[in-house]
């Protein structure tokens, strides 16, 4: 096996500081783009979200409750999209999905849901080429559809799981009533709902 030489003499072109730049530049863009849309490998709760993941494997009903910015829709969104996936951690003691799952996940209103459970599970709304940079990795994200009346808001999302199959994603606000909420069959509904969050 030979190698390259890496001085300019042994080349027969010379070595060109602003190509190595350019590269390292489009490499450091690539390392970047891989590592916001690989987000939910990264998710590790502190033990109050762990206690909440943890429980349910025995219990069908939870509520996180907790002050302002203290992660609650962060945990329940990496929970959902650790089920819309089934890539479950090493350290997941909950409940786990073997096979593609419906999900909806909901909050007050439309634009509440779109700018908090879409943004961290999809990406940010207002910003389609940022979809896929949310806790559902973006390889996973295989298609949507938008939301009627709602700019920039998502109905729907089809997401990759890993027994092959596709799980589907639901969007919903609480202010639609209580008709727009019967007659589904889901495994996994996500509410928002101040000051805790319920699954």
């Amino acid at each position: 096996m030979t190698y390259p030489m890496l001085n300019s003499q042994a080349s027969s072109t010379p070595f060109n500081p602003s190509s190595l730049e350019a590269l390292l530049s489009r490499l450091r863009s690539e390392a970047e783009r891989r590592q916001s849309r690989t987000k939910l490998l990264r998710y590790r709760p502190y033990p109050k979200q762990a206690a909440f993941h943890a429980a349910g494997a025995v219990h069908r009903q939870r509520l996180l409750m907790a002050g302002n910015q203290l992660g609650k829709t962060t945990c329940g969104a990496a929970e959902a999209a650790f089920h819309l996936t089934g890539k479950y951690p090493d350290w997941w003691v909950g409940r786990r999905w073997d096979r593609p799952v419906r999900v909806w996940a909901a909050s007050e209103t439309w634009d509440v849901t779109r700018d908090g459970v879409h943004r961290l599970l999809i990406g940010e709304p207002k910003d389609q080429s940022q979809w896929g940079t949310g806790l559902i990795p973006g390889a996973d994200l295989e298609d949507w559809s938008r939301r009627q009346g709602a700019p920039d808001a998502l109905d729907s999302a089809i997401i990759k799981h890993v027994s092959d199959g596709h799980s589907t994603l639901g969007f919903k606000s609480f202010d639609q009533g209580r008709t727009k909420w019967q007659r589904e069959t889901l495994r996994l509904v996500r509410r928002r709902a101040a000051p805790g969050h319920l699954f």
